[in-house]
């Protein structure tokens, strides 16, 4: 295969992966406004234990596995960022 073809391919690749990095991003960012607000404007009892630990145990899973997609996004940009270096 052409070296510029695989180049682009990787850039598609790369791009694509980027876009979704910074989704996640996005997704965690919005989320935690969205907690914070609920707080402010006492949607969410957080003086009641039982509240609080369903949006603890809600947000903890939802924080862990966005995170392992963040970091699996940002490992495959590495890669593609190296493939293209030894391609040169």
């Amino acid at each position: 295969m052409n070296i510029n073809i695989k180049k682009n391919i990787l850039d598609l690749e790369y791009n694509k992966n980027l876009q979704y990095y910074n989704t996640v991003i996005i997704i965690i960012s919005t989320y935690i406004v969205g907690v914070m607000i609920s707080l402010i404007t006492k949607q969410v009892d957080y003086t009641s234990l039982k509240d609080f630990s369903i949006l603890s145990v809600i947000s903890s899973f939802f924080i862990i596995v966005n995170v392992i997609f963040l970091m699996k996004f940002k490992e495959r940009l590495n890669k593609i960022i190296e493939e293209i270096k030894d391609l040169n």
